[in-house]
């Protein structure tokens, strides 16, 4: 996923990458390994050996260690992306958040690409979408239910 982030006006594009179960960011050139953990109203991110404290305050404002930060995100991608290997496609969570709606059922093809459901993490929705053509075998998640970083949300196996 890319995405540029505003921060107080200094813009930051980033990179983020899941692979095998370790979220990997690369900003400015450097790439730092990311753990993001839900703490109540507060969301802790470490991020190259340090540790942070994130709290959503209002559209585009947030308590980052205790200082208030003015951010804006564009340029956005889905936050959630799949391990397509051997021919299914298991969806898990890049970062803990709530499910907003099941865009897929049991059983039903999809393609890849196509939007399977929504998730909010830190007061955005992101669209998660298949990984491959198929059909959705196996759904971990329903409408309402708070995730946690890497869990399963939603399996397609592929046709054929």
């Amino acid at each position: 996923m890319e995405l540029t982030l505003d921060v107080d006006g200094h813009p930051h594009h980033l990179v983020v990458r899941r692979t095998d179960g370790v979220v990997e960011v690369e900003v400015g050139g450097r790439s730092l390994q990311a753990q993001v953990r839900a703490l109540g109203r507060l969301t802790q991110v470490q991020l190259g050996g340090r540790t942070h404290l994130v709290e959503i305050r209002g559209l585009g404002e947030a308590l980052l260690d205790g200082r208030l930060v003015r951010f804006h995100l564009s340029a956005f991608s889905p936050t959630l992306r799949a391990d397509a290997s051997g021919g299914s496609g298991l969806l898990r969570a890049m970062m803990p958040g709530v499910i907003v709606s099941l865009k897929a059922q049991l059983g039903e093809r999809v393609r890849k690409g196509q939007v399977v459901l929504l998730l909010e993490a830190m007061k955005m929705q992101n669209a998660v979408v298949a990984p491959i053509d198929g059909t959705v075998t196996a759904i971990y998640v329903a409408q309402g239910h708070a995730v946690e970083q890497d869990a399963p949300l939603l399996e397609v196996r592929a046709d054929g």
